[in-house]
């Protein structure tokens, strides 16, 4: 997922946008799923191997990721990304990022609470548990 994480920070720095910690996580949640609902499954399926996205009090969080930029709260991160020649060739994706980078972030965790996987594991996430979102489960959420 590094890969993905690190293109949405190339795009925003290449566009004079800053992101957050809180806004990464979601970004690439929802750019991942843009992938499903395109038709880019294999592009999607290779960037989720790495590193699942685990269910949080704010929405799915992709945990090496918050270790990294943790320190930067909620203040811009700093880091230039890195390209993906793969994933910049994928028709208008980053200007879905765009659009995602200039949505409150509130509005993209109110979002992906509505996801049915979010809802269903409430009760585990009120209690810390951080279940984890599968594959399939993220292929069911954006394939509708």
């Amino acid at each position: 997922m590094m890969e993905l994480v690190n293109h949405i920070l190339y795009i925003a720095k290449n566009n004079n946008k800053k992101i957050t910690h809180l806004q990464i996580h979601k970004i690439a949640y929802f750019i991942l799923g843009y992938m499903i609902r395109e038709s880019h499954e294999d592009i999607a399926k290779g960037l989720y191997k790495n590193e699942k996205f685990q269910a949080w009090m704010y929405g799915p969080v992709l945990p090496n990721v918050y270790d990294r930029y943790k320190t930067f709260n909620n203040m811009p991160i700093l880091d230039n990304g890195e390209k993906s020649n793969e994933i910049d060739q994928l028709p208008n994706v980053n200007d879905v990022i765009l659009n995602l980078i200039n949505h409150d972030v509130f509005d993209l965790v109110s979002v992906s609470h509505k996801h049915n996987f979010w809802q269903n594991n409430k009760d585990k996430i009120a209690n810390n548990l951080k279940p984890v979102y599968t594959y399939e489960v993220l292929r069911r959420e954006f394939s509708k």
